[in-house]
């Protein structure tokens, strides 16, 4: 997830329904006073509910280059068309609204089809069709994006069956097909200065083929109103607010004063975490999210190019500890990483694994003598008063760089330091004013590290711009150190070409090994998540592998209090608020 989420804005309108105002959790109906005149709950159609999430809204250019962000991401989703989204179960689900079928017709050479729904139109009323696939292909060459390599792999595609259909051939294998064609816009549309307003009808991106439309944005806040273009099963709500929060804890905040009705945030802390629970007209739940946190290493200057130095300092660090510094006891829903290419997500959206025992990892031994650390000595240093000294006497001493904005990196920081400094490595940390500050600190060698934060993909092929500085388009920021390995290349080249999944996952096991052995970085944990939303609000899914942790707003719906005797569901007015 970038590193945290929020949403959301402050608009009241009352609804009026038998006399009582209508609040999504804090209203108590007649029916729970005890009266005859209404009875149990319904889901209704219309309303609007804000969500809070505490990242920007950067762009309506998905191709941008400049990075998705979490608000990005829920937006695109709801107005955008993709070939497959990623499901709350972490597998790949076919978009059905827009394709009927997508069918793997050959594989040598790789061929699908790509059959379209004939209803499946933009909100310009023309048909999306093959034309649209073609233009997302060329996009998708030429976008600095973790798919370049899977476009670059098609050699063409051709139109069929009267427009209803898409050949896509492949001029080599490509395993992960299915993350191609996610999020792309109608033929024609080009990034230019209006894409970036999102403001209806200046744009042309705002064109949608989603539920929703863009009715208006700003980095505060993006309006998002039901498509009346829409041909598949309409969205109960009405309006959908995004409201960016400066922090985590402001947009748990409008959550619990009704200022917004969801929010998705991470990290939180032990505190937040009980007063959500303990109340009673909010869901909540908690669980492991796809966003890692690693410390990144300099490899070619200072202390940390010594292979023995990154291996102490991994020795040092116990990311089981780390993570319950930051989130404390009351939960064990991050993840203590032992691989930088994956998140396993161990826990379950229904609850989550909230014992700490259960990650199973060996609690380090104390003393800058502790094995794994001692290493050290191996290669001249040597202790002083309990800290480690290089062969000419000076003191090893590490520089840390981290995002001073991020609220939750400071604490973090400071708990990867403290750890060094209990095995006798000395530190130095350097705040700086944003993650790319971080990263270009270590990619200058201003810093022998930095704590850098990534959302893993369920794509292992699209982790390959952070460990190989091979591809074409990856950028400098994806790869701080610049490292490059050749096996590691290898194997990406044998996952990513591998269409057998268990073939490909040898392969990734192998990169990762390498990795392991040569420690460009150090993982640490994956951020725990928490989901917050009124009562009143049904059809929220938690989704932890998406960098939004949000998914499907079109089946969200407001209950309401149901008139006595009346089977149907309670319709409010367009311009209802969700309270």
């Amino acid at each position: 997830m970038s590193t945290s989420a929020g949403l959301t804005r402050r608009r009241r309108i009352t609804v009026v329904l038998v006399g009582c105002s209508l609040l999504l959790a804090g209203c108590a109906s007649r029916a729970a006073a005890g009266s005859s005149a209404e009875i149990g709950l319904v889901p209704a159609t219309g309303g609007q509910a804000t969500v809070a999430l505490a990242s920007p809204f950067s762009s309506c250019w998905p191709e941008g280059g400049a990075g998705v962000s979490p608000a990005d991401q829920l937006v695109y989703d709801a107005v955008l068309p993709s070939a497959f989204s990623i499901g709350p179960k972490g597998a790949p689900v076919i978009d059905a609204e827009v394709f009927s079928q997508i069918e793997v017709v050959s594989d040598s050479p790789l061929t699908i089809d790509y059959s379209f729904n004939a209803a499946a139109r933009w909100s310009t009323g023309r048909p999306i069709g093959p034309a649209d696939l073609i233009a997302a292909w060329r996009a998708g060459l030429k976008a600095n994006t973790p798919t370049r390599p899977g476009y670059q792999a098609i050699s063409s595609i051709v139109a069929s069956g009267g427009g209803e259909v898409a050949t896509v051939v492949f001029k080599q294998d490509f395993a992960d097909w299915r993350a191609l064609f996610s999020h792309f816009l109608p033929a024609g549309v080009v990034p230019t200065k209006a894409t970036r307003g999102c403001t209806r009808p200046e744009a042309a991106v705002d064109v949608s083929a989603g539920p929703f439309l863009i009715e208006r944005s700003d980095p505060t806040m993006v309006t998002l109103e039901k498509n009346p273009h829409w041909w598949g099963t309409p969205a109960a709500l009405d309006v959908v607010k995004v409201r960016i929060a400066p922090t985590a804890a402001t947009a748990i905040s409008w959550v619990e004063h009704n200022e917004a009705q969801v929010a998705a945030v991470w990290p939180f802390t032990t505190a937040e975490l009980l007063s959500v629970q303990q109340d009673e007209r909010l869901t909540s739940e908690v669980s492991q999210t796809s966003t890692m946190t690693h410390v990144v290493l300099s490899l070619t200057r200072g202390p940390t190019a010594n292979p023995v130095v990154r291996d102490a300092m991994a020795a040092a660090i116990d990311p089981k500890s780390v993570g319950l510094a930051l989130y404390g006891y009351a939960t064990a829903n991050f993840g203590a990483l032992s691989s930088p290419l994956t998140t396993p997500l161990r826990t379950t959206l229904a609850g989550g694994d909230r014992n700490a025992g259960a990650f199973n990892l060996p609690t380090p031994s104390t003393g800058p003598g502790a094995p794994g650390v001692a290493v050290l000595s191996e290669v001249g240093y040597r202790l002083v008063k309990g800290h480690w000294v290089d062969p000419h006497g000076a003191r090893l001493e590490i520089s840390i760089a981290f995002d001073r904005t991020g609220p939750w990196q400071l604490p973090l920081a400071e708990g990867v330091a403290r750890q060094l400094g209990a095995q006798g490595i000395g530190y130095r940390l350097v705040a700086v004013v944003s993650h790319d500050a971080a990263s270009r600190a270590v990619a200058t060698h201003a810093v022998d590290a930095a704590l850098l934060v990534r959302v893993a993909p369920v794509f292992l092929s699209q982790t390959r711009p952070w460990f190989s500085t091979e591809v074409l388009g990856a950028k400098a920021l994806d790869n701080p150190t610049r490292y490059q390995n050749l096996s590691v290349d290898a194997d990406y080249d044998t996952g990513s070409l591998t269409l057998n999944p268990a073939e490909a996952a040898s392969a990734y096991a192998a990169a990762a090994a390498q990795l392991e052995q040569d420690r460009p970085v150090i993982p640490l944990v994956s951020s725990a998540g928490l989901w917050l939303w009124r009562k009143r609000l049904v059809g929220v899914v938690p989704n932890a592998w998406l960098p939004t942790g949000l998914s499907a707003l079109a089946q969200w719906s407001i209950e309401v209090p149901a008139p006595l005797g009346s089977n149907t569901p309670v319709v409010l007015g367009a311009g209802a608020t969700a309270r």
